[in-house]
């Protein structure tokens, strides 16, 4: 009878403890530098875009985001990048979200995020969800990828 209590606190005190580590551990328990830096310039382009600031924002882009014609595939970049950035007066970028990033190279990290843009006047917005790559170029992280800002569909 013992034993079985004690069996049964065990694995109460296994699932609780196993429970509160899976809730407080973040994904990066120990993050690196360079994920941290890599991490702050998503950020940071991020902000950019939700405070529609393109001159802070392009300073982030890498060199091969700024050297791409505009991709003709892509609704959201076909008026440049600058338009990007800014978008229309309505709807108006309003805020993101970012997801931890995963590692698509030695370089390279991807990050899940959300955009979140709406309407004057409306209770409701609209959101977008993407991916946004940074990549090591040189010393410096720079966006690489961007994300969507809209559905055209």
């Amino acid at each position: 009878m013992l034993a079985r209590a004690l069996v049964i606190c065990a694995v109460v005190w296994g699932l609780l403890a196993g429970a509160y580590a899976g809730a407080s551990a973040p994904l990066h328990s120990v993050p690196t530098a360079p994920y941290l830096q890599a991490l702050r310039v998503a950020d940071m382009f991020l902000a950019a875009w939700a405070q529609r600031d393109p001159d802070a924002g392009l300073a982030l882009l890498s060199p091969g985001v700024l050297a791409r014609d505009p991709d003709s595939s892509r609704a959201d970049l076909r008026g440049g990048l600058r338009q990007y950035m800014t978008a229309l007066s309505n709807p108006h970028h309003e805020a993101f979200e970012i997801g931890a990033g995963n590692p698509v190279g030695p370089d390279r990290l991807s990050f899940p995020v959300r955009l979140f843009e709406i309407y004057l006047g409306e209770s409701t917005g609209m959101t977008y969800s993407d991916t946004l790559e940074v990549v090591r170029h040189g010393d410096e992280w720079r966006v690489d990828r961007l994300p969507r800002a809209y559905d055209p569909d």
